[in-house]
């Protein structure tokens, strides 16, 4: 069981990122694949945003990428970071806000994305 995590689908694939099982707090990317019926581990936790609770993530249209934003650590610490997963490679990549953005969304979780 997982609960407090985020998914998104992309191509056949429904991709879930992070929430809580019944080992504790995760950051795992797991992928299920509609055409096979097979679950797979994309991603560990080692690596990227880390363990975290309700952050918000959608497929970004035209590319392989699954965008996050937000979530809580184990801390019960509230984010603001984006990262972006490369499905294909299975790897993260922080993105900072272009260069002369000040602006940027306060930390928050529980928030909701759509494309």
């Amino acid at each position: 069981t997982r609960r407090h995590a985020s998914w998104t689908a992309f191509d056949r694939y429904v991709v879930i990122y992070a929430g809580y099982t019944a080992a504790g707090l995760s950051g795992d990317v797991w992928a299920f694949d509609t055409t096979t019926y097979a679950w797979a581990l994309w991603h560990g936790s080692a690596t990227g945003p880390g363990k975290r609770l309700n952050p918000t993530c959608s497929n970004e249209p035209g590319t392989n990428r699954t965008i996050c934003f937000g979530g809580t650590d184990g801390d019960r610490v509230d984010h603001n970071e984006v990262w972006a997963f490369d499905n294909a490679a299975r790897t993260w990549t922080l993105i900072t806000p272009a260069s002369g953005n000040a602006a940027v969304p306060s930390a928050r979780r529980l928030s909701r994305s759509t494309v």
